[in-house]
């Protein structure tokens, strides 16, 4: 007898039958154990890691409501902001860019978050360490 990790959902509905009996037709959905779920989870955001930092690549998320933002170990890295710090808070973050490119930004997630749009912007980004580079935010 093989065993699964899979609990088993259920969803039943009528099924009417030509001969106009009434039946129940069950379709079963396997679906993984919330402990199988968070460990599926936890996986999956190791290889994001291990992704970003082989490609060089960070991501961001920005609260639209609180402005709280969230960065990934790699955007840490790529900014040069010690991870114990946290991350900025929106407003801090201007002090990483030029002002004509924060401004560009906060723009385009502005648009972003009132409309969902998406945008893809070239910036220049200054680093802690004092070094400058080019970098791409974008948003899908």
């Amino acid at each position: 007898m093989m065993t699964s990790r899979f609990a088993c959902d259920q969803t039943s509905a009528p099924l009417l039958r030509s001969n106009a009996e009434g039946g129940i037709f069950c379709d079963h959905e396997q679906r993984a154990s919330e402990a199988d779920d968070r460990s599926e989870l936890q996986r999956l955001r190791e290889l994001l890691d291990v992704t970003e930092s082989i490609a060089h690549l960070g991501h961001w998320r920005l609260h639209m409501a609180t402005g709280r933002m969230q960065w990934s170990a790699q955007l840490f890295a790529i900014v040069g902001r010690d991870p114990d710090l946290g991350e900025p808070s929106i407003d801090e973050h201007a002090r990483y860019f030029a002002r004509e490119d924060w401004t560009r930004l906060r723009e385009a997630v502005r648009i972003c978050g009132k409309y969902r749009t998406p945008f893809a912007l070239m910036l220049n980004l200054h680093r802690e360490d004092g070094r400058s580079s080019v970098v791409q935010s974008s948003s899908c």
